[in-house]
């Protein structure tokens, strides 16, 4: 679902008292639509004779046809404009995502529906484009993991590593997430969508020899 801006202008000949005759038709027909989930907010500026109304739908024309629902829409000259999506902000920082590129390996941690934790190894891959860690693996959908994760869609998640012991050295990602079981091409998959990152050790100085923690909530 896209969400479009429509500007609507009455025409110049339109007689406002016409307009007013069928404001309760269109407040009832408005609240249907918003109950449906298509409309959103609309203003209207009596002074500029104009309209803007917020639609939600698959493309321009069922924005359109939404628009055209409208029992004032016969007096309107409407434009329909694609709303761009808001960026979504980066879920892994640049260090954070340089880390995970050299990890084949983390530990999955999951719990069955009476409370019983679990924590599984597991192969990972980071999906850039949704910002999600995405798990796969050998007969994964009759696993207890996924199973677990089909009952609350709760888990957490570990990547660590020791660099070296002289001087001591550790690496080490925690990624608390919302979690789905889902088929992607025909394939199960766990995908683990982040709530609160936590890192160590990643961005140390190393001549100092200082690691350093970070911690932050995803929106």
């Amino acid at each position: 679902m896209n969400t479009y801006m429509v500007i609507a202008t009455f025409h110049p000949d339109t007689d406002m008292s016409d307009v007013l005759a069928v404001v309760d038709e269109e407040r009832a027909h408005v609240k249907v639509l918003m109950d449906d989930g298509r409309l959103g907010s609309i203003h209207i500026s009596m002074p500029r004779r104009t309209v803007f109304i917020e639609t939600f739908a698959e493309d321009e024309a069922a924005a359109g046809a939404t628009v055209a629902s409208l029992p004032m829409s016969r007096w309107w000259t409407a434009d329909v404009y694609p709303t761009p999506a808001p960026p979504r902000p980066a879920v892994f920082t640049a260090v954070e995502l340089e880390y995970l590129a050299t990890q084949r390996l983390g530990r999955l941690a999951t719990a069955k529906a009476d409370g019983t934790l679990q924590n599984s190894p597991v192969g990972f891959t980071v999906n850039t484009t949704d910002g999600t860690i995405d798990i796969d693996g050998f007969r994964l959908a009759s696993s207890q993991k996924y199973r677990n994760v089909l009952t609350n869609g709760r888990a957490a998640f570990v990547v660590d590593d020791i660099v070296s012991v002289e001087p001591w050295r550790v690496r080490c990602m925690e990624i608390r997430a919302d979690a789905e079981a889902i088929e992607v091409d025909g394939r199960p998959l766990i995908r683990l969508h982040p709530r609160r990152v936590i890192s160590f050790g990643l961005d140390e100085d190393r001549e100092a020899h200082e690691m350093t923690f970070h911690s932050r909530d995803i929106s």
